[in-house]
């Protein structure tokens, strides 16, 4: 459902097929570096867990600043928020070892990721 409304918002922005296609493997590589996260924790790897949740919150960082709110500021502003719900989801799972919170950020970036995917696939 959501994967749905964000496809829909993208084609509405016409979001061209280079950047978009940069944007999905930016995107991939946060969800795989929020995997090695998850592991990491139930691992109990802490010095890699503190790496890749790092490396993550860069991705997450770099995602909130390519927004641009002129050119679609509804877009930009729920975005935001999701990318912001990931970062907090991610520091939660590092400060109380639990892999669950990071679970649900995947939740979130592997919709982002499939929406994306259609938006490449359409040629939108």
């Amino acid at each position: 459902m959501h994967a749905n409304r964000a496809t829909n918002a993208y084609r509405t922005t016409h979001v061209a097929s280079s950047p978009a296609r940069a944007l999905l493997a930016l995107l991939e590589r946060l969800f795989r570096d929020m995997d090695e996260v998850r592991t990491s924790i139930i691992d109990r790897d802490i010095p890699k867990k503190g790496r890749v949740l790092g490396h993550a919150l860069l991705i997450l960082g770099e995602l909130r600043a390519a927004l641009d709110p002129a050119v679609a500021p509804e877009l930009c502003q729920n975005l935001n928020g999701l990318y912001e719900y990931c970062g907090q989801q991610l520091l939660q799972a590092g400060n109380k070892l639990d892999p669950q919170p990071v679970e649900a950020a995947q939740k979130v970036v592997s919709e982002l990721v499939d929406a994306f995917r259609k938006v490449i696939e359409s040629g939108v």
